[in-house]
């Protein structure tokens, strides 16, 4: 399959979903497919690994600034990463560092976007 090819799917597919048009950066090769989100988009990479397949999570919180990566499948076969750039010091702060389940980056996305009693 042609880059074309993979960057056609990867556009359907976020058209299926429904996901928003908001992208940093697309980066597609013979070897991996990979979009960055705007950063802090917690809830858009939320949306994002709910629409892949064998989704594999991982957070990365090296120093002040860390980020959020999964790998999926599309329904076509392509292999897809999605990262979104966030806080390293609330991701250690949160114990999201390391290898992750869907449900633990869900809460530590709403924890972020919840308004203070």
């Amino acid at each position: 399959m042609t880059t074309l090819d993979t960057v056609a799917h990867v556009a359907a597919h976020a058209r299926n979903q429904h996901l928003p048009k908001r992208i940093k950066q697309l980066v597609v090769s013979a070897v991996r497919t990979g979009l960055a989100l705007p950063d802090d988009e917690l809830d858009l990479f939320v949306d994002w690994c709910r629409s892949l397949d064998d989704v594999v999570l991982a957070g990365h919180a090296p120093g002040p600034a860390g980020y959020l990566e999964a790998s999926g499948r599309l329904l076509t076969g392509e292999v897809v990463q999605i990262t979104v750039e966030t806080s390293g010091d609330a991701l250690r702060a949160s114990g999201l560092a390391g290898v992750l389940v869907l449900g633990e980056v869900e809460q530590y996305a709403r924890r972020r976007t919840a308004v203070p009693a």
